[in-house]
């Protein structure tokens, strides 16, 4: 059975930590949660800049505050500082090609950051 699946990918630089640390995060989440549980679509991954934003995603499962069908997909740690955002920004599609081949809509909230998805 295929999966019906979207990406997000968060504005430049911005983590999934920073989403939580500032408070954002619970309303962000509200509409992809929403998407999930009219089964408009079974997964969604997030492609974030946070290069602990693995850890972040892993305590929010465990508490419950982010459903497992939301997949983070978080920028390695050689890509630091401004220059290595840069770098990864142009490099995701090509890191993470075997997770977007298989997702069928492609989403970014803002300009800055855009270039990747397009």
């Amino acid at each position: 059975m295929k999966t019906n699946s979207l990406a997000l990918f968060f504005t430049f630089s911005v983590s999934l930590n920073e989403w939580d640390s500032k408070g954002l995060l619970m309303r962000e989440k509200l509409i992809y949660e929403k998407l999930i549980n009219q089964n408009d679509f079974d997964e969604i991954y997030w492609f974030t800049y946070g290069e602990k934003d693995l850890e972040v995603y892993e305590k929010l499962i465990k508490e419950v505050k982010l459903p497992k069908n939301i997949k983070v997909k978080y920028k390695p740690k050689q890509f630091r500082g401004f220059f290595g955002n840069c770098l990864y920004s142009f490099l995701l599609p090509f890191i993470h090609f075997s997770t977007l081949k298989k997702v069928q809509v492609l989403k970014t909230n803002q300009m800055m950051g855009s270039w990747t998805a397009i």
